[in-house]
């Protein structure tokens, strides 16, 4: 227990300690402990009787799904909703509606009791292709509350992401800074994508700076290992050209220009994994298919606790080593390890590097 008034400490007069909570109606005993490092002394047992008020009725607030927008038997729609009751009354239940179906929601904290302060709840499904409306409704046994209607997810039909075409799509191998340059390092892989339709041409150091009027030539950026830090002004051309529909991909653990890239999105490289095959894939479309990927010689990981939006798509004893995100009308994928592409033919590397591209160049609405 915390002491009352933190200042005191004259104890020979009383010393305040309390406890505050929340109990929910019931019957309670309690009782008090103290040790002052030598003796020890106790209070016996009090009752405590907590009864039932409630004259407000409950509130649902904060009601939304992520993402908004997916695939058919792909994608993972989460419904989260907050209820609240100024009585402290727990549910009697919180559904969520989706369309003319109704589904029991389930409360995110079980030990979280004070339901003065929002307590969220929770339902993950996925959905047929459509558009679809949803809305929340709760009861606390005596009053009802509802939220909603609010318009989505919007679902469209699954899709192969490894056989997706990049018809006219233009992917420019950025050399600038001094970057490796993955035309010469991964030939197989730049066949396959002009067998695709796209077309990869370079961006050596004379096309510098990446400013909006160079990038406005391109559809995605391809960032390898080595090369220097990019200019604040760059990054910046960057950012809004993503948000704007670009893409890019960095590929390796070890890049100059890179870093400055995850910084502006806020993330970062973090601590060493050992090589081998990963079978920790999570649901995304660029993992579509794939059960495991083979990391040669990951020198770095991925620290993704201050960006919220990233998707973890593999994972490695704890090592974050591709992720992916959507930013605005555009998205990026991380692949750590530019082994990944070398060793192209074992595990389902291959399969990854094809939807990666697949994902990166599908057109979307900007308002997905």
């Amino acid at each position: 227990m915390p002491k009352h008034n933190s200042s005191d400490t004259n104890y020979t007069d009383g010393c305040l300690y309390q406890y505050l909570t929340y109990l929910s109606p019931g019957i309670y005993n309690y009782s008090f402990e103290c040790n002052d490092g030598k003796f020890f002394n106790s209070t016996g047992l009090f009752g405590l009787n907590v009864t039932e008020l409630n004259v407000n009725p409950p509130v649902l607030n904060n009601g939304q799904v992520k993402p908004n927008f997916g695939y058919k038997n792909f994608s993972l729609f989460v419904f989260t909703v907050n209820y609240t009751d100024a009585d402290n009354n727990p549910p009697a239940y919180v559904n969520v509606t989706i369309n003319s179906s109704t589904y029991s929601m389930d409360q995110q904290d079980l030990l979280d009791t004070n339901y003065m302060d929002d307590c969220i709840f929770i339902f993950s499904t996925t959905l047929d292709v459509g558009t679809h409306v949803h809305n929340f409704n709760c009861s606390d046994g005596k009053y009802s509350a509802s939220a909603g209607p609010y318009t989505g997810p919007r679902v469209k039909p699954a899709v192969q992401w490894s056989q997706v075409r990049l018809n006219e799509v233009k992917i420019g191998t950025v050399t600038a800074h001094g970057e490796y340059n993955p035309q010469t390092l991964y030939p197989p892989f730049i066949t396959e994508l002009i067998q695709r339709g796209a077309t990869v041409t370079d961006i050596a150091s004379d096309k510098k700076p990446l400013n909006s009027s160079l990038l406005s030539n391109y559809d995605l950026l391809w960032f390898d290992e080595g090369g220097l830090s990019m200019t604040e002004n760059e990054t910046d051309a960057i950012e809004q050209w993503v948000q704007s529909g670009g893409g890019f991909l960095i590929t390796g653990d070890g890049t100059g220009s890179a870093m400055d890239l995850l910084q502006r999105f806020n993330l970062s490289y973090a601590g060493t994994p050992e090589s081998g095959i990963s079978n920790t894939t999570h649901s995304h479309p660029i993992t579509s298919g794939v059960n495991e990927i083979y990391f040669r010689s990951p020198m770095k990981s991925l620290d993704i606790s201050l960006q919220p939006h990233t998707i973890l798509c593999v994972k490695w004893y704890g090592f974050n080593l591709v992720v992916a995100m959507q930013f605005g009308g555009g998205r990026f994928v991380i692949i750590v390890d530019d082994r990944v592409f070398i060793n192209y033919n074992t595990a389902d590397n291959h399969l990854l590097i094809n939807n990666t591209f697949g994902w990166l160049s599908y057109i979307i609405d900007k308002t997905d």
